[in-house]
């Protein structure tokens, strides 16, 4: 949803970008567990339009800015049609007169947009220094039956499209000419487009021309195009060309009042103000709307640059000098306290920052967030913990009352991308992890969405114990936990997902350790089918009573399963296997090497009980994709039971061998030496021999490649068994 902007059909208040947000890589989420204390440090950053919101201070308008779905050009000329079709209406033309002048119309309209985009192209052309013109002109004209507002106003735009602003102005200035009750429709576009022309030359005009837009538009004039919430915005950069600052922030407050979506001017009007005198400077700290505009923008700032200290020194620094104009105004506002304690972290004035937070409203979950993260600083993780802990209650009593619970300043920060009603739990989980609190830091991280974090907690943290009972009495089945109330799932779809996970990574967890009856009730409904065939098969490879052709056709088929469905039924959720993302990555995401080698002040590394619990829990072997050695260990198995120089055992043992030997070529040795010594009468074991490795595999288990010319081999020893 846009609000429309400049335009040449009128144009409408110019009002440049929105905010950018922070973001990570592509389908990463952004984790906590990185084992430095500046990842919980560092200070959050301010969404500006989300606290124009919750700060209360913009003024009531009665103008209403128009909302765009579609492009300028395509809405105006709608408005402008309809406008003209109403005004036809009312002189009492029949249907089919109406129908031939406002279709003449259109097609005019049309004409001048022609025209307007060749005027565009030759300045361009002009301002590259190219001496060309267009082929040919095009003349729209103004087309018979126009009521005299319409034909009087088409003819001005006509003249400012071609450049002719002095004539533009004189048919403008026509219209508004008129007797009032002939010029309903188009007062209020005449008397924009006049402001337009001088807005960047006569200034005081400009400013009265836009005034009266809103004047006329209180006097009933049609306003189609919300051309008067348009002007406020108009006005106020006048008012900024005259340096008048307060005045063009009250103008543009009313302006986001009136329902215009983007407040990217305000953060201009701030940034000029702050490169006044530090006495000017006091003034406007002492100005309510303005110390609350500035205070906001400054938050809503970068104050870190990756690649230029100087710049993140010249944004603290104004940070700073803002600071010392609200000292020198004598500000006391409780209500604003926890944004300017906010602002004195973001400066690296941590003592200043303390004594915002002492007058800061004891319900300010924010001011308890930095209340938390000046405890941190000083080394008090316990008494940062209790602080973070007593937010999280807070914030978890107000979320069950969305409707009734009043602003925060909380809602509108950002770090890293992630909102502040997610981060500050989050951030408790980490402190929990450290202090020994697992299931705790678990179900923290868990439920504000730190996906990656949750995983090694899960994962690698917990005893599988600890983690069976933490999701039987947390994540129950959807179905079990509602069937027998009688009712319907009430999980959102993101809790729906969050239950999902965290069962699966058990079931995960219970296969690795091959507890597989556990295991199946917490697989996702999806996986069983071939959960059940695995269980199945390596039952009958267990089975000494079996024939061993029998045994190894179990073996082989487990091993197949395993191999190509072993990382939703085996997989880590993160390291060594990467389930969470599929396997298709395999670098960053918390883990204990990453948090050990954070710098050495640190006191967020893993403490040894954790490394020990990591240690245990790790996956057998722990090794890249550790589920295709499992397959391959079971398709070994198989071969055991395979008769020498078999076809089929050759495919067993070229087949399984090509599952691990990119990464693993030591452990791939065995399976290539095994297919040449057992199966080199066989076309695999004779193709292997001659290539010295494995030779490639169609889908159907066949040799999928020309076979080589023999080798003379100068191998004199004799080739191990198994």
């Amino acid at each position: 949803m846009k609000t429309r902007r400049a335009i040449q059909w009128p144009t409408c208040g110019l009002i440049l970008g929105a905010t950018a947000l922070w973001a990570c890589g592509p389908g990463f989420p952004n984790w906590l567990l990185d084992g430095t204390e500046e990842t919980l440090l560092r200070s959050p950053r301010l969404v500006f339009k989300r606290e124009l919101e919750m700060i209360n201070i913009l003024p009531p308008s009665t103008f209403r800015a128009i909302v765009t779905t579609n492009t300028h050009p395509v809405e105006s000329a709608q408005a402008d049609l309809a406008d003209l079709d109403r005004a036809l209406r009312r002189s009492g033309l029949s249907d089919l007169e109406r129908v031939r002048i406002v279709g003449g119309y259109e097609g005019e309209r049309n004409r001048l947009e022609q025209l307007r985009s060749q005027v565009e192209d030759w300045r361009e052309w002009q301002a590259n220094g190219q001496v060309q013109r267009a082929a040919q002109w095009v003349h729209p004209v103004v087309p018979d039956g126009l009521p005299a507002e319409f034909a009087g106003y088409f003819l001005g735009a006509i003249e400012f499209t071609s450049g002719r602003t002095n004539e533009a102005r004189h048919q403008w200035e026509q219209v508004l000419a008129l007797p009032a009750p002939e010029r309903p429709f188009r007062s209020t576009w005449a008397a924009y487009m006049l402001g337009k022309i001088d807005v960047d030359g006569d200034t005081p005009a400009a400013i009265t021309r836009f005034r009266s837009v809103r004047d006329l538009a209180r006097a009933g004039f049609s306003d189609s195009l919300g051309l008067a919430a348009s002007s406020l915005g108009w006005e106020a950069r006048a008012a900024l060309r005259n340096q008048d600052f307060t005045r063009a922030i009250d103008l543009y407050l009313e302006q986001a009042s009136a329902g215009d979506p983007d407040p990217t001017s305000l953060r201009t009007v701030a940034a000029e103000a702050m490169q006044q005198d530090d006495a000017t400077l006091i003034w406007y700290a002492g100005y309510p709307a303005a110390r609350r505009v500035i205070t906001a923008a400054l938050l809503a700032s970068h104050e870190d640059h990756p690649y230029s200290v100087e710049h993140t020194e010249w944004v603290r620094n104004r940070k700073r000098r803002w600071l010392a104009a609200l000292g020198g105004a004598g500000v006391r506002e409780p209500e604003a306290a926890d944004r300017f304690a906010l602002l004195a972290y973001q400066a690296g004035e941590f003592e200043q920052a303390a004594g915002w937070l002492g007058l800061a409203s004891p319900e300010s979950l924010a001011a308890l967030w930095l209340k938390a993260k000046l405890r941190m600083r000083e080394g008090d993780l316990d008494a940062a913990a209790t602080l973070l802990a007593q937010a999280t209650r807070r914030l978890s009593a107000l979320e069950q009352h969305p409707a009734q619970r009043p602003r925060q300043l909380l809602e509108g920060l950002q770090l890293s991308g992630d909102s502040g009603p997610q981060r500050l739990p989050g951030e408790l989980g980490v402190l929990r992890l450290q202090r020994r609190e697992y299931s705790e830091a678990l179900d923290l991280l868990l439920r504000a969405g730190y996906h990656a974090d949750a995983a090694f907690v899960a994962d690698r943290v917990l005893t599988l114990a600890e983690l069976r009972a933490y999701v039987d009495r947390n994540w129950p089945a959807a179905d079990e936990e509602h069937t027998q109330a009688g009712e319907a799932s009430s999980d959102t779809p993101r809790l729906a997902g969050v239950r999902s996970d965290i069962r699966h990574w058990l079931a995960c967890r219970l296969t690795r350790a091959d507890r597989f009856p556990e295991a199946r009730a917490y697989l996702p409904p999806s996986l069983r089918d071939s959960f059940d065939e695995l269980v199945e098969h390596l039952g009958a490879a267990d089975d000494q009573s079996l024939r061993a052709d029998a045994r190894a056709n179990a073996f082989w088929r487990a091993a197949r399963i395993t191999r190509y469905q072993g990382i939703k039924l085996f997989g880590t959720a993160l390291e060594p296997d990467w389930q969470m993302w599929d396997g298709r990555f395999e670098s960053g995401g918390p883990s204990i090497a990453s948090r050990s080698n954070s710098p050495e002040a640190s006191r967020l590394h893993p403490t040894p009980e954790e490394s020990e619990r990591t240690r245990v829990s790790a996956p057998d072997p722990d090794r890249r994709f550790h589920y295709r050695h499992r397959a391959a260990n079971l398709a070994w198995k198989a071969a055991k039971l395979m008769p020498d120089q078999s076809d089929e055992t050759a495919r067993v043992l070229c087949e399984a061998g090509g599952w691990i030997k990119a990464r693993d070529p030591e452990a791939a040795d065995a399976f290539y030496k095994a297919l040449v010594i057992r199966c080199g009468h066989t076309e695999l074991g004779t193709a292997a021999d001659r290539k010295r490795w494995f030779p490639r595999l169609d889908e159907a288990g066949r040799l999928a490649e020309p076979m080589p010319p023999p080798v003379v081999s100068t191998y004199s020893g004799a080739w191990p068994s198994d």
